[in-house]
């Protein structure tokens, strides 16, 4: 008994590795989204934690992504100035300059650019009142994952602004639920 405390305490923990999802919000569904396009890429595995695992996952959630940095810079024009100009803002604090300097490093930290068929199962959730993040980003990253055969769902939140649940909370926590069972619950 002692022993079995003992390496939980010191961090093993019982994971399925066939059976990991990734969540994210805003910035969050950026990097979920990274790593649920870059699965099985080597280059992106990094050097440093558990050399080797995969950091693949089976599913990911993405609300308000994103996805796609070109468009997210030059649609920053379209947005109210204060909004334009945080999303400009935000964007060259990420990369460290504007894209028509580095315009290859805007398109290789874009999710949209590594989406294959080996992306995993997706649901995006949108708010169709955001802000910040315009809905055409989830729009273009379904049609690109759709493109590439990948099972992906996009749930347009009536009236959600950046991160909001809609007008219909518990119906898109049904789906939500739905969509994680469906695609990470092991088969009995």
């Amino acid at each position: 008994m002692r022993s079995a405390l003992a390496s939980r305490q010191c961090g093993e923990v019982p994971v399925d590795s066939k059976h990991i999802g990734a969540v994210g919000s805003s910035a969050g569904a950026h990097l979920v989204a990274l790593l649920g396009t870059t699965s099985g890429e080597r280059k992106w595995e990094g050097e440093g934690g558990n050399p080797t695992q995969s950091s693949s996952v089976q599913a990911m959630v993405c609300h308000g992504t994103p996805a796609e940095f070109l468009l997210g810079y030059r649609d920053s024009l379209k947005q109210e100035r204060a909004v334009g100009a945080s999303v400009r803002n935000m964007l060259i604090a990420l990369l460290g300059d504007t894209p028509e300097k580095l315009p290859e490093l805007y398109v290789d930290a874009s999710p949209i650019t590594h989406a294959s068929k080996a992306t995993p199962p997706t649901l995006l959730l949108h708010g169709s009142a955001d802000p910040l993040v315009l809905l055409e980003q989830a729009q273009v990253f379904e049609k690109k994952l759709k493109v590439e055969g990948v099972d992906v769902q996009l749930l347009t939140l009536e009236g959600a602004g950046h991160g909001g649940m809609g007008n219909n909370p518990h119906s898109v926590l049904q789906t939500y639920t739905a969509f994680l069972k469906r695609n990470l619950q092991p088969a009995r």
